[in-house]
C-alpha cells in the first residue's frame, strides 16, 4: 500500500466506524440489544474469518476492512446500552469497568497477535480473532440466558 492508500483506508475506516455506531443506535432502539448484539457479533465474526479469502483483491480487502470495523462499531451502542439496564444506579461504574476491559482486551489482543506472527504468521490472525469473536458471541449468549433464568424465577 502506498501512503496514500494508507490514508484513504484509514478514512473509509473511520466513515466506517461512524456508520458502525449509528446503526447500532438505530438497530438496538428498534429490534433491541440482543439481536443487535447476535447480528453484529456474527458478522464481525463472518468478516475476520473470510478476511484472508478477500485480503487477494485489494478493493475487496478494503471493502472487508470497512465491514469489519462498521461491524465491530455496531455492538457498541448495544453493548453500553446492555450494561446500562443492568445496572441502572450504578451505570457510570459499569461502563468505566466495560471501558477498562475493553484496553486490557486491546493490550491482551495485541500480544496474542504478536506470538500468533512469530510462531504461525500473520494470516493466521484474522482466524483467530474470528473464533475469538465467537467465543464473545457465546458468552453474550450465556449472559442473556442467565438474564431470562433470573427473570423466571423472579416471576
Amino acid at each position: 500500500m502506498t501512503t496514500a492508500w494508507v490514508s484513504t483506508t484509514l478514512f473509509l475506516a473511520g466513515l466506517a466506524s461512524v456508520a458502525g455506531s449509528r446503526i447500532g443506535g438505530v438497530s438496538t432502539d428498534k429490534w433491541g440489544i440482543r439481536p443487535t448484539l447476535y447480528v453484529s457479533l456474527l458478522l464481525h465474526a463472518a468478516i475476520l474469518l473470510i478476511l484472508p479469502l478477500s485480503s487477494q483483491l485489494f478493493t475487496w480487502a478494503i471493502i472487508s476492512v470497512m465491514f469489519w470495523v462498521a461491524a465491530v462499531q455496531t455492538t457498541v451502542p448495544a453493548q453500553q446500552y446492555y450494561l446500562i439496564t443492568l445496572s441502572p444506579h450504578s451505570s457510570q461504574v459499569a461502563l468505566s469497568m466495560n471501558t477498562s476491559v475493553f484496553q486490557l482486551g486491546l493490550a491482551l489482543g495485541a500480544g496474542l497477535g504478536g506470538v500468533i506472527v512469530d510462531h504461525v504468521g500473520i494470516v493466521h490472525i484474522s482466524w483467530v480473532g474470528g473464533l475469538l469473536v465467537l467465543v464473545g458471541f457465546g458468552f453474550a449468549w450465556a449472559s442473556f440466558a442467565q438474564e431470562k433464568r433470573q427473570e423466571s424465577l423472579q416471576a
